[in-house]
């Protein structure tokens, strides 16, 4: 009894102990919210673990990882799982039976939102292939991603694409048609040809349209790559809208016989008619300033072509292997003239280098095999390396008092000259410049 009535008291002395600890706590904390400064210091300490944690999110890069899926026809498709998306989707392996593929909406319940650069190139050696249907999920088109696809008649842009990169659809010979749903907020299509919405960006000319195009007036620049490969097409009509023709524009458009570059143009780029072999004249506009680096390299038809006085660039392989070219003048405004700018123009016989330019590049004229006679300005100070290699017609030829250097093999190969002289200026030849001359007595 004595026991009990001693553990009953204990208890109730554990209790009371306990009220009083409580009181206790309650009282420091009273004391401590009522202490404005260990308010602020909390306040303080709460917002920076807010923003060190905000940092680390935004510092931590998305998980990304590869993934492959099989589908129900034994097509094993690989892609990138990125934010729980599918992205850069393709076939790796696997055989179709049909000429149509329908790329999946899903793959492993991700959703398709891109397909991989160059994706489809060649059809991915799926030669059959007439359709493919592009999942509503799909936003962005990388490049080169259906290029080559020489089977592909026509091909529809869901309204979900937000972005197509350049060369998307290039070298699709058979494809005649881009067509673009209704509902899309970035693009649109007319006469089966690809434009941003409101019509100011040629974007997409499909390689398989023949005969003439006629671009319309809302049209203010003719994107990159946009009529690659078009070679059906023997006429394009540019209106006065357009301002600037993106590089490769018309790259390898053998059908075209004769093109006008409006005055309203200030901006050609690279390869803009690169390959254009059935080309026999052109006239450029006074409004360009430089001619672009090869773009006219492989214009094997060229004849003839004027370079208005506002050009004060000639870009590097500006007119290589333009065989067919006989003369050209390059005005007294161009400074530059960039290397192998007319290397193997073969038929050339005559050429005029203006005083206003001071150096003669790398492989300029190499190749130039018809070059009889030129005259080298005494404006120019250096001779490139190999700048009249292989140029048999070259008989003779006067390097003025200005030059100080002449490049490496510069006259490599001129077995039609006879003589040279060299003038006392020059403090610098580089190897083999004269080398292969076997007409060269003195």
């Amino acid at each position: 009894m004595v026991f009990q009535k001693r553990t009953k008291e204990n208890r109730e002395e554990q209790k009371e102990a306990k009220k009083l600890q409580k009181l206790k706590f309650k009282e420091k904390i009273k004391n401590f919210i009522k202490n404005k400064k260990a308010v602020a210091m909390v306040i303080e300490y709460i917002l920076t673990i807010e923003c060190f944690t905000m940092l680390f999110l935004l510092t931590t890069p998305i998980e990304t990882k590869a993934e492959t899926y099989t589908d129900g026809y034994g097509i094993k498709w690989e892609y990138t799982l990125s934010n729980n998306k599918a992205t850069n989707v393709y076939i790796s392996s696997g055989t179709l039976s049909s000429t149509t593929l329908t790329i999946p909406s899903y793959l492993n319940r991700y959703s398709v939102i891109s397909l991989k650069s160059n994706a489809f190139t060649n059809c991915g050696g799926y030669k059959n292939l007439t359709n493919i249907y592009i999942p509503s999920t799909v936003t962005n088109i990388r490049s080169n991603t259906f290029s080559g696809c020489t089977g592909l008649t026509s091909i529809e842009i869901p309204s979900s694409v937000t972005n197509i990169e350049s060369n998307a659809f290039s070298g699709c010979t058979n494809l005649t048609k881009i067509k673009v749903n209704v509902n899309n907020s970035n693009y649109i299509s007319e006469n089966g040809i690809l434009y941003n919405k409101d019509k100011t960006i040629l974007i997409q000319c499909p390689a398989g349209k023949r005969k003439k195009i006629e671009i319309p007036d809302s049209v203010t620049s003719i994107g990159s790559n946009a009529f690659y490969g078009c070679s059906g097409l023997t006429e394009i009509e540019i209106p006065s809208s357009v301002t600037s023709i993106g590089s490769n524009a018309f790259y390898g458009c053998r059908g075209l016989t004769e093109i006008e570059i409006p005055s309203s143009v200030t901006s050609i780029g690279t390869y803009v008619f690169s390959g254009c072999s059935g080309l026999t004249s052109i006239e450029i506009p006074s409004s360009v300033t430089s001619i672009g680096n090869y773009v006219f390299s492989g214009c094997s038809g060229l004849m003839s072509i004027e370079i208005p006085n506002s050009v004060t660039r000639i870009g590097n392989y500006a007119f290589q292997n333009c065989s067919g070219l006989t003369s050209i003048e390059i005005p007294s405004s161009v400074t530059s003239i960039g290397g192998s700018a007319f290397s193997g123009c073969s038929r050339l016989t005559s050429i005029e280098i203006p005083s206003s330019v001071t150096s003669i590049g790398t492989y300029v004229f190499s190749g130039c095999s018809g070059l009889t006679s030129i005259e080298i300005p005494s404006s120019v100070t250096s001779i490139g390396e190999r700048a009249f290699q292989s140029c048999r017609g070259l008989t003779s030829i006067e390097i003025p008092s200005s030059v100080t250097s002449i490049g490496g093999a510069a006259f490599y190969g001129c077995t039609g000259l006879t003589s040279i002289e060299i003038p006392s200026s020059v403090t610098s030849i580089g190897s083999y410049a004269f080398q292969s001359c076997s007409g060269l007595t003195s």
